[in-house]
């Protein structure tokens, strides 16, 4: 004669065995990151040495996420040079500035913005993170 387990027990064994296994979920950026699929836009960064100062990207940017700095050195030159500054907290990562920029200067990657409260480290200046 075959023992008919209740069904709480079928339920118990099952939770047992799911509490012995690795979680369902992960911590977001704290522990292993998330992992972006192939086609993910992450954070773009300019690289300066490539960048001629059109404002081109600062012009086109739909939410108006990036912000022309003059180079240090430039205040009284005939012709300041600028450079782009992008805030990732009100980038919708759209990349038109990547498309519209003909120098190519523009660095794409799929990297992950921060999760953070403060949104000063939202800020992508090329310049000050060349100084950290």
């Amino acid at each position: 004669m075959e023992v008919v387990k209740p069904r709480i027990l079928i339920m118990l064994s099952e939770l047992v065995s799911n509490l012995a296994r690795r979680p369902a979920t992960i911590e977001y950026g704290l522990k292993t990151g998330p992992t972006p699929s192939g086609g993910y836009r992450g954070l773009h960064v300019v690289d300066v040495e490539k960048c001629i100062g059109c404002s081109l990207c600062a012009i086109e940017c739909p939410p108006g996420a990036i912000e022309m700095k003059l180079l240090p050195g430039q205040e009284n030159a005939k012709r300041p040079r600028r450079y782009p500054v992008v805030h990732y907290d009100l980038c919708m990562f759209c990349y038109h500035c990547v498309d519209i920029c003909p120098r190519h200067a523009y660095k794409t990657s799929n990297i992950v913005p921060p999760a953070t409260a403060n949104r000063s480290s939202l800020i992508g200046d090329p310049l000050a993170a060349e100084k950290r």
